[in-house]
């Protein structure tokens, strides 16, 4: 009896490993947040940023007046009734010190802000499209062309989500903080009322007027930017404003398409054949 035996041949697995560039999704346009928020999680800023520091200093010489005032005014007196009108003083004072800071930061706003974490990693923030993100990279491993797994960066994903987390809680607590709610006078004059309450509501309108503003800066920006992504992709585009939308449609001939596919066809084949 005789065997015959026939050998098959398998080719390796063609394996690549390409590195891709992650950032956060959630848009940081305040520059008073965002530094808060680095504060809260114990980060250090890098670099020279002085309209950066004064600003820190404003915001937090502003929140300490607030709750102040929140935690200390008295009127049973003339000498509580004298600090109360003090610390009202004090929060008109720090209120337009952080208007004018805000005003120098936005005015000279970092193109980067490096940033150490808590842990000792450094950090980049760049500013792309209106809005500050953090870039870092992971590893993307195909094989044979398709996606098998992402080697991920746990660290940095962890570093955005505490980021974006702290720099809206940041917000929520400065709108709250300004809009006058969280102070509460009881029996104190009513001049001194209607002072307090013209200094909250001066603040509370710049900062929507400010938020507004950053609003609209982001969508320009974030339009020009798409707009000009698709346009390097060899396609048309067509932007139309609505009253409470921005549409952008990208038209694709399907030429520069084809030939991206084309080329990461011979690609592979290529990398078979090495």
């Amino acid at each position: 009896m005789s065997y015959e035996w026939e050998e098959v041949y398998i080719p390796e697995p063609v394996v690549e490993y390409k590195s891709t560039s992650r950032v956060d999704s959630w848009p940081i346009t305040s520059l008073r947040a965002l530094v808060a928020a680095l504060n809260q999680m114990g980060c250090t800023v890098n670099g020279k940023h002085s309209e950066l520091e004064a600003l820190n200093r404003a915001d937090s010489r502003f929140s300490q007046a607030m709750r102040q005032l929140r935690d200390n005014s008295r009127h049973g007196n003339l000498q509580q009734t004298e600090e109360t009108i003090a610390q009202i003083n004090e929060v008109e004072a720090a209120a337009e010190e952080l208007r004018s800071a805000q005003e120098a930061a936005d005015a000279s706003r970092p193109k980067t802000i490096r940033a150490s974490s808590s842990t000792g990693r450094d950090y980049e923030l760049s500013l792309v499209a209106g809005s500050y993100v953090v870039q870092y990279e992971e590893t993307e491993v195909f094989v044979d062309g398709r996606l098998d797994r992402v080697e991920r960066d746990s660290e940095a994903r962890k570093f955005v989500h505490e980021l974006t987390h702290s720099y809206c809680i940041a917000n929520e607590e400065h709108k709250d903080m300004v809009s006058g709610e969280s102070v509460k006078l009881g029996r104190v004059s009513e001049d001194l009322k209607d002072q307090l309450r013209s200094a909250s509501r001066i603040m509370d309108q710049w900062q929507r007027v400010q938020e507004t503003t950053r609003i609209r800066n982001l969508i320009r920006e974030r339009k020009e930017f798409l707009k000009s992504e698709a346009e390097k992709l060899g396609h048309r585009t067509e932007v139309h404003d609505f009253e409470d939308e921005v549409c952008l449609v990208v038209i694709d001939d399907g030429t520069k398409l084809n030939e991206i596919r084309q080329k990461e066809q011979e690609s592979k084949i290529k990398g078979r054949g090495g």
